[in-house]
């Protein structure tokens, strides 16, 4: 099993090199110096396939904790989370 976190670093080296397209962490094979060794293009569509998966869960939980962060922020800053600007 390969890191997600090491898989989405791929993605966005990749990206950042000028990549456009998942397949583009292929191009880091042409730069061993960078990063080593590079995962197989199906196995970052497999991890993009399984975290939108579990978007649908994960803005759950995000709708979930948004009012108690802001109740959270507000009690900490009531002047400028209302707009009364203090």
């Amino acid at each position: 099993m390969h890191d997600p976190g090491k898989l989405l670093l791929h993605v966005a080296l990749a990206v950042a090199l000028g990549g456009d397209c998942l397949a583009g962490a292929g191009m880091l094979r042409a730069k061993p110096d960078v990063v080593r060794p590079v995962v197989s293009d199906p196995t970052v569509s497999r991890l993009i396939d399984s975290l939108a998966a579990a978007a649908p869960m994960a803005l759950d939980a995000v709708r979930t904790a948004r009012p108690y962060a802001r109740e959270y922020v507000w009690k900490l800053a009531p002047n400028e989370a209302s707009g009364g600007g203090g």
